[in-house]
């Protein structure tokens, strides 16, 4: 007979793995703009009106920070469950007021949302089982 356990264990790496490929790639961009020259959007002069330059990439590492730290704990903890929606939050908010000119930045942003939302709800349903028999 198979237990939950393995299975959930096997979730939970593959949802911190495709959080910490987003935000590597879309950090990634981020770094490059703002080390780099980054691309003229228009009259507003930014692409992210309240995550622009270093905070932008900031917001990008406390995501597959929260998902390393979502992995690790065997316990349901509400105060990191709480950071990971906060960050989720500040991702909708970079999402919401990008300039149509960079929907594909817009796409990246709500994966990463999404992709933060799922640890974090799967943390929640998975970690108030037992930690010897996973239920």
């Amino acid at each position: 007979m198979t237990t939950a356990a393995p299975m959930a264990g096997r979730v939970a790496h593959g949802l911190t793995y495709a959080v910490l490929g987003w935000a590597v790639a879309y950090g990634g961009v981020r770094l490059a703009w703002t080390v780099g020259e980054s691309p003229e959007f228009g009259r507003f002069g930014s692409d992210l009106l309240g995550f622009t330059g270093w905070p932008s990439v900031a917001l990008c590492v406390a995501a597959g920070v929260v998902a390393v730290a979502l992995d690790r704990q065997r316990t349901w903890r509400p105060a990191l469950a709480g950071i990971a929606w906060t960050i989720a939050a500040a991702l909708v908010a970079a999402a919401a007021i990008l300039l149509p000119e960079v929907v594909a930045m817009s796409a990246y942003c709500v994966l990463g949302l999404g992709l933060v939302v799922a640890s974090a709800d799967y943390h929640l349903r998975t970690r108030r089982a037992c930690g010897a028999c996973g239920r």
